[in-house]
């Protein structure tokens, strides 16, 4: 009788053992899920400012030098809503791409507002090596995430 009430103890423990790890893991698998599907959204938040920032790039460099001030000003406001916004694991590395690829375009074109020509030129090139990289990092990062989804969700 003694050894029937340890042998139901043992496997009591076990269960509970066996609970509590799968119940982990489950939880583990959850966080996981949670990350990846953060970055994605984080990811997604930085298409409109960059949206912005191309589209006032654009019309900067068809503005003539005297009338530029507005154009950067916009370009100042997309650069501060792209620094306040808050990102992690891959997507942070996209948005500091982006946000120095702003900051040294409209730096470009303050130099080109103050007749800085070799400094703008260099400045704006920098910036455009920076867009490619943007772009390619954000495609590289959202493939990653959902490939990790994809996983995780299996």
């Amino acid at each position: 009788m003694k050894m029937g009430s340890i042998s139901v103890l043992v496997i009591a423990v076990l269960v509970i053992g066996f609970g509590g790890h799968a119940y982990k893991k489950h939880q583990e698998k959850q966080k996981n899920i949670e990350e990846a599907e953060q970055v994605l959204a984080e990811l997604k938040s930085l298409e409109q400012p960059y949206k912005d920032f191309i589209e006032q790039s654009r019309l900067a460099s068809a503005t003539p030098r005297v009338q530029l001030s507005p154009v950067v000003a916009r370009m100042q406001d997309t650069l501060k809503v792209v620094a306040e916004m808050h990102s992690s694991g891959c997507a942070m590395g996209v948005q500091v791409t982006l946000r120095q690829s702003i900051e040294n375009m409209k730096d470009g074109f303050l130099s080109f507002m103050a007749h800085d020509d070799i400094k703008s030129d260099a400045q704006t090139s920098v910036a455009t090596s920076q867009i490619s990289e943007y772009q390619t990092s954000a495609e590289a990062c959202a493939i990653v995430m959902k490939k990790r989804l994809e996983d995780l969700q299996k």
